[in-house]
């Protein structure tokens, strides 16, 4: 998941955007991962940016 942390820096860093589906799918990756801190932090942004809930964590109830 370190790997895919760098990705997701450098494509922040290069002004890629990220949709809905991209975030459902790092929240997916890293909720399975154990890391709740990324997970927090990517619903907290994915919320305010789409105002809309994760997937995955809906299913996850």
């Amino acid at each position: 998941m370190e790997n895919a942390l760098n990705v997701v820096m450098r494509m922040l860093d290069n002004g890629c955007e990220f949709d809905s589906y991209t975030y459902n799918t790092l929240i997916h990756g890293f909720h399975a991962a154990g890391n709740v801190v990324v997970v927090l932090s990517s619903y907290e942004i994915m919320v305010e940016r789409f105002h809309t809930e994760c997937d995955y964590l809906r299913k996850s109830e």
